[in-house]
């Protein structure tokens, strides 16, 4: 387990479909709740292999294995917004690790 090394809590927000009423969908972001993360730049090997799997990767950011984080979520902490597109565990499951792409809003 890695619990002593999440030193940061990240905002869980995932998108929801709803149904309109009128046939179509309307797209929202709800919160699911926090997280403890560790965020970390990957190594050059990590962003090659990124790059060859055609995905954006700014930073590498690792989560307790039973945390319910999914591709396609956003990891928030103020004006920076974590994308997260993919999630791995290693086979013993010590930890999850999001490779996240970076975007940073502007504070209000």
């Amino acid at each position: 387990m890695i619990s002593h090394l999440l030193n940061r809590r990240l905002a869980h927000w995932r998108r929801v479909e709803t149904a309109t009423g009128t046939g179509g969908t309307e797209s929202t972001w709800e919160r699911q709740g926090d997280v403890t993360a560790r965020v970390s730049q990957p190594g050059a090997a990590e962003r090659i292999a990124a790059a060859q799997a055609e995905a954006q990767l700014t930073h590498a950011v690792y989560l307790d294995p039973a945390s319910p984080v999914a591709r396609g979520d956003e990891l928030r902490d103020g004006v920076e917004v974590y994308e997260v597109t993919a999630v791995v565990a290693p086979s013993e499951a010590a930890y999850r690790r999001a490779d996240c792409h970076l975007t940073q809003h502007e504070g209000a």
